[in-house]
């Protein structure tokens, strides 16, 4: 093939390059002729576009003049598009659509022009997603944390100027504990308490579990042996409580006050008397609750274990959590934190009745041997440090010595023998003589029980002597230790010598 030839066009049918039969025969075919081509085909182009015209006006849309080829050289063909009935367009503008006017457009969507309406969707769309986006620009912030957000989401109390409030946080009431005063979230006032007896033998301490109780009884068992009544509100947060052991039926009262469950193992002939009698929420470790106890190291019967995992499972099979009875509460105050107040109060408050209050950070009850009990007052913490037997009181749970807020010693009458094993019998319905102690301070008063099922109170004693029953005594927000006390006994509380 010669490469510097003009190559030939093709002689391609003037029906397949868009022309009308009626311009075949006036398409030019040489250059003189270019002339009076031209003029036919503008006055053609006219009667096209008036044909055109009344075409769109007949079927509801005007179309727009398609832009027209430039007339060049006669080699070059002009392209015009018939809008009549069997019109073809050329290969070029086959791909193109007549542009509308808007009013045009509406017309179309009106009528259900399928382009029309696809334009509308695509319309909405954009302005949603426009608008979503300018949203979270003004909501969200940037994660550079500028003035628009954190880059988490929240919004600025002030966006631009705009204030703009956040919504009130929920506030959980709080209220005090029944058992102990301790505040508490609402509906957490009253949990089911359960009370548990552990032995005070000198030979099975240390104990476990007396530091969580919120309540600790203490008294003669039998044979000049204490023992103590771990009152927990609920189950607990206690990994062991140990070592369980026999019921007594003055212990048995106390747990009436609060309605306690009451875990023991076995108890004197009295006790277990007791316990059916007034049907109490028995959780026996030698009857049908055995499966809430185990046996541990050491020697039977000291060596028996429970848990508030154990308690809480006992509570939960026996349907224990349900409703209770309410109560009569202690009367608790919040504990004064700030040490120059508690000593502030040292000062006035003995000032107000100096026979019976006293400053003091020392209590001893002669127990004897190895069951004398000592506290000693820690003004940094506010609470009375306990020695059992002449040495530091320790909870194998924490590790630590035993504590408590508030100290009461109660007196009772003499007591009784319920057996030839020296099991003794006590008195702890009626009222006596009190000792209240804590931030410090002790306060002689008096103590009153009306009836089994009654909730021991405490009351001040007025300079006279006598006791002023319209005015309970109040503690410290925070676990007790009752310190029961039967004529002859001895009871010292007094201020540590220096």
């Amino acid at each position: 093939m010669d490469m510097g030839a003009t190559p030939k066009k093709k002689n391609t049918p003037a029906s397949k390059r868009g022309y009308s039969s009626s311009q075949v025969s006036k398409r030019p075919t040489h250059s003189t002729q270019a002339s009076s081509t031209v003029a036919a085909a503008r006055a053609q182009k006219k009667q096209n576009a008036a044909n055109a015209k009344q075409h769109a006006v007949a079927s509801g849309v005007v179309a727009s003049k398609r832009p027209q080829a430039t007339t060049g050289s006669p080699n070059m063909r002009q392209k015009t598009e018939s809008l009549g009935a069997g019109a073809r367009t050329s290969k070029q503008s086959a791909d193109r659509q007549p542009s509308q006017s808007g009013a045009q457009w509406l017309a179309g969507l009106k009528q259900g022009k399928p382009k029309n309406v696809v334009g509308l969707i695509i319309l909405l769309l954009f302005l949603v997603a426009f608008g979503y986006m300018g949203y979270q620009g003004f909501a969200g912030g940037t994660d550079d944390g500028d003035d628009l957000g954190t880059g988490t989401g929240a919004l600025n109390n002030n966006v631009h100027g705009m204030n703009v409030d956040e919504p009130a946080p929920v506030v959980q009431s709080l209220v005090p504990r029944h058992l102990d005063g301790v505040i508490v979230p609402n509906g957490q006032e009253n949990p089911q308490p359960v009370a548990v007896m552990v032995e005070n033998l000198s030979s099975v301490r240390p104990h476990s579990g007396l530091q969580g109780a919120s309540v600790v009884y203490e008294t003669v068992a039998e044979a000049g042996i204490t023992r103590f009544m771990a009152v927990y509100a609920g189950a607990g947060d206690e990994p062991e409580i140990r070592p369980v052991r026999s019921a007594r039926p003055y212990y048995l009262e106390w747990a009436a006050e609060v309605d306690a469950v009451y875990a023991h193992a076995g108890g004197s002939p009295n006790a277990l008397r007791t316990i059916s009698a007034f049907d109490y929420k028995d959780m026996n470790a030698l009857g049908l609750a055995a499966r809430f106890f185990w046996r541990g190291a050491g020697a039977a019967p000291h060596n028996l274990y429970t848990s508030s995992e154990k308690l809480a499972l006992a509570l939960r099979d026996n349907d224990w959590n349900g409703p209770r009875i309410e109560y009569k509460s202690w009367q608790f105050d919040d504990d004064p934190a700030d040490l120059e107040d508690r000593e502030i109060r040292k000062i006035t408050e003995p000032a107000k009745k100096l026979p019976v209050k006293a400053d003091s950070d020392v209590i001893e009850v002669g127990f004897g041997g190895a069951y004398a009990v000592r506290f000693e007052y820690d003004p940094e913490r506010n609470v009375w440090m306990r020695w059992n037997g002449g040495r530091e009181h320790i909870d194998k749970n924490t590790g630590e010595q035993i504590t408590a807020t508030n100290v009461i010693v109660q007196r009772v009458p003499p007591v009784g023998l319920e057996s030839e094993k020296g099991r003794v019998i006590m008195n702890v319905t009626g009222e006596g003589q009190a000792w209240t102690c804590h931030d410090g301070l002790c306060t002689e008063g008096r103590w009153k029980k009306e009836s089994r099922e009654r909730r021991t109170l405490w009351y001040e004693k007025n300079a006279d002597g006598s006791t002023n029953l319209k005015e309970e005594l109040h503690l410290t927000r925070g676990n007790t230790w009752v310190i029961v006390v039967p004529e002859p006994y001895d009871i010292t509380i007094r201020k540590q010598e220096s």
